[in-house]
């Protein structure tokens, strides 16, 4: 029985055997694989070649080298699949596959101009296919369909340039699951020259639902390699890379889906006024509501920084950005303004700041990006040109927005005077500023534009201490080196400021004591970096000033500078009861500013000139008149000369502190107030001294004549020659008085020699003897 059975098995193996070969050899071989060519190119419309059909007792049918293209491209390419099917159920005229298994195919896709794929092409089939299709009494199960190691290389002719891209490493599995749904698995490589991007899906379609519900996944994408598919032209992405994960629900054609994109490093390219931001870090949200990402981190014009996104809709998508910056280093901040708004600041910056920006715009962009912020300055410094100290702590925040800057309280130092300061400037192109700020001894309000590198002010009112000013003109800034300019000031200035405002005269002018207002009315033209080569012309008046504590009225001069020369033609003031004329010529392209003064001063009287001096209670009287010349500089009074003379009339000089005490040393005490009507000398200023060899004084019955020299420092030497009028010359008899008698009849009674200083003189006296001698005979011979 056993033998039999084996038998029985034998022949049954043999038969199967004899089948599968007959199968293989015959069937397969040629009429299987006609009719599976000819169904495919009739499906397709396309030609179809398939270099084998095999049937394989562990694979089940086995299809090798399938091809199918047309005279203009290839579709895909197949090495090999294969699939096993049940056979009991073919019977019953169904076709069950447990699993068909795709490996090695490529497919060819492409996207065409009019933006439709090449691959519909292939389920597009002619009547024939359907008819025959219609006729099949066959129902077709397939449990299981798996894509191994593939590739799709694709290609869109609907941009430009050409668009490729290789997805390599294709693994796609599709399943049937409990109770009618349908699994899928993808993993793919998306190849980037040497760099391989990962994608992954993983998902289910429940089919009597009609919905699919998916997790994909995409791992080190660079953006920048789908930088043609972006819907803001202007913008693209440089380096970096992301990583993409995303829920999908598919149902009734509606689209949901949400999930987070991990960006590393990514830069963004051609972006307004800033034009790039570099090395993006952190993570973004996106849902069908829009995308939205907190604090991603990032480099925008080299400067760290913080960003908040939100795109609300994708339909008329609006984005809103802040990005934030703790720290800024100012010291490159000059070369931003001057790069992205064309605007120069003549100096340079030090310190840190704050940055706050904010954007909001419809997208895709129309225009200029709208950034609108502040920035928050701490303790700055700023060295501007032409500024002998730098700004220094500097705080406060400034506002800005596309056309706008403003400081609505801004404080710094300069010098060791604190400022705050506020205003604005509109419109980069052509800037219109405002600006005021103040101190305890400063105030300044000014307006001005600037275009085509023309600065104009409209506006320049100001207040310095006691002293107001205005200006209006313009400065050509075209050239950093020079600015010409045409400006016109007016002004009340109070001289007492005057050692303020020229610091570097101080010392000059705090021994000259000017005080008083002085209206000015001042024209310049010329480079105003070199002060000293425009051409200025001032005109200049006062109802009254006091220089050297000496007080004057009606002032008015003219002062005039042109190619490095000062001239001031004409200067008069009126003081008591008198005329004040002078000129004076400088020298400003020379060395300490040589400078010539000529005056001449008329009908001054010496009773009101002394109640402003420190010999007020002297009784001294006169009427002054002078002239005179002087050389000097205006660094080194030391090295001041010059020439002049002066005479006194109707006068009574007695109590200068020079002769008093002259007096009580010559004469009886009822005549020490000897009253000098007249007084002249011509005299010479040189080497710190006043010199004067030629000095005469009168009185009704004296005369004083000799040289006299006075130093800087208020030393004195002087040698006055002592003369008496004989017929005029009173006696009282006292023994003094017989001295006085007998000396009066001599032509010369002697010489005084007064040194020590002008405040404290001290006097030596010298007899004539011969003159005596010749009066004692004389008077007691009565010849």
């Amino acid at each position: 029985m056993k033998k039999k059975i084996l038998l029985i098995l034998i022949v049954v193996f043999l038969i199967i055997s004899l089948a599968f070969v007959y199968l293989n050899k015959v069937v397969l071989p040629e009429k299987l694989k006609l009719f599976v060519t000819q169904r495919l190119q009739e499906q397709t419309n396309k030609t179809v070649e398939l270099e084998s059909l095999q049937l394989n007792i562990f694979k089940g049918l086995v299809l090798r080298g399938l091809e199918i293209y047309d005279d203009k491209q290839t579709f895909l390419k197949l090495k090999e699949a294969d699939c096993g099917f049940l056979i009991f159920p073919f019977f019953k005229k169904r076709i069950v596959i447990p699993s068909v298994t795709l490996r090695n195919l490529t497919l060819f896709l492409e996207r065409k101009d009019d933006k439709a794929l090449n691959i519909m092409q292939l389920f597009m089939p002619g009547q024939d296919a359907k008819a025959k299709t219609q006729e099949s009494k066959f129902n077709i199960f397939i449990y299981k369909i798996a894509v191994v190691d593939s590739r799709i290389e694709f290609k869109d002719k609907s941009i430009i340039p050409e668009f490729t891209k290789i997805i390599d490493n294709l693994d796609l599995t599709l399943r049937l699951s409990v109770p009618a749904d349908i699994k899928f698995n993808l993993r793919a490589d998306i190849l980037s020259g040497s760099e391989k991007t990962k994608l992954a899906a993983l998902g289910i379609y429940k089919v009597i639902e009609k919905e699919i519900q998916a997790k994909v996944s995409c791992n080190n994408l660079l953006p920048k390699e789908f930088s043609a598919y972006y819907p803001y032209s202007r913008i693209s992405a440089g380096d970096g890379y992301i990583d993409i994960f995303t829920n999908l629900i598919i149902k009734e054609g509606k689209i949901k889906f949400s999930g987070t994109v991990d960006i590393k490093k990514l830069d963004i390219l051609g972006i307004e006024i800033i034009e790039n931001v570099d090395d993006i870090q952190g993570r973004v949200n996106f849902d069908n509501e829009g995308i939205m990402a907190n604090k991603l981190t990032a480099d925008i014009l080299q400067i760290p920084v913080e960003i908040s996104l939100k795109i609300s809709g994708f339909k008329e998508p609006v984005l809103e950005a802040d990005i934030t910056a703790q720290k800024i280093g100012l010291n490159n901040l000059n070369n931003i303004i001057k790069d992205k708004f064309k605007f120069v600041i003549p100096g340079e910056f030090s310190g840190e700041a704050g940055l706050s920006l904010k954007i909001e715009s419809d997208l895709p962009l129309t225009g200029p990006l709208p950034i609108s912020g502040y920035l928050d300055i701490f303790a700055a410094r700023l060295n501007l040109e032409n500024l002998n100290f730098p700004l220094e702590n500097i705080s406060g925040r400034v506002i800005f927005s596309p056309d706008l800057v403003k400081w609505p309280d801004l404080s710094f130092r300069y010098g060791t005077t604190d400022y705050k300061m506020q205003g604005s400037l509109i419109d980069f192109q052509a800037p219109q500023v405002a600006v005021a700020f103040s101190s305890k001894e400063l105030y300044l309000d000014c307006e001005f534009g600037i275009k085509d590198k023309t600065l104009r002010f409209t506006k320049f009112n100001g207040r310095y201490r006691n002293s107001d000013f205005s200006l209006n003109g313009m400065i050509d800034i075209t050239d950093s080196f020079s600015w010409p300019s045409d400006l016109s000031a007016k002004g009340k200035i109070d001289l007492k400021d005057l050692s303020s405002i020229f610091a570097q005269f101080k010392d000059s002018l705090d021994k000259l004591k000017p005080s008083g207002i002085v209206n000015a009315d001042i024209r310049l033209a010329g480079d105003i970096k070199d002060i000293k080569s425009c051409a200025i012309q001032a005109d200049l008046t006062s109802s009254s000033l006091s220089i050297y504590g000496l007080k004057g009225n009606d002032f008015s001069a003219q002062y005039l500078q042109k190619n490095n020369l000062v001239d001031i033609p004409l200067l008069r003031l009126a003081l008591y009861d008198g005329i004040l004329e002078g000129s004076l010529s400088m020298n400003l392209s020379a060395e300490h500013f040589p400078y010539i003064i000529e005056g001449a001063l008329s009908g001054v009287k010496l009773e009101k000139l002394k109640l402003d001096t420190a010999i007020k209670d002297k009784d001294i009287a006169g009427v002054i008149e002078a002239k005179a010349k002087v050389n000097a500089t205006i660094e080194n009074l030391s090295r001041l000369s010059g020439t002049g003379s002066i005479a006194i009339t109707e006068g009574k000089i007695w109590e200068l502190d020079l002769l008093k005490g002259l007096g009580k040393l010559i004469f009886s005490k009822d005549f020490t107030n000897i009253i000098f009507e007249k007084g002249n000398c011509s005299f010479v200023i040189q080497d710190k001294t006043i010199y004067t060899d030629s000095i005469n004084m009168q009185s009704e019955f004296v005369s004083l004549d000799g040289p006299v020299k006075i130093g800087f420092d208020g030393s004195l030497d002087a040698a006055l020659g002592v003369h008496i009028d004989e017929d005029k010359s009173p006696l009282t008899g006292t023994f003094k008085d017989i001295t006085t008698a007998i000396i009066g009849q001599a032509e010369k009674f002697g010489t005084i020699h007064i040194t020590g200083t002008v405040k404290e003189p001290q006097y030596k006296f010298k007899t004539s003897a011969v003159d005596i001698i010749k009066s004692l005979k004389d008077r007691f011979l009565g010849q």
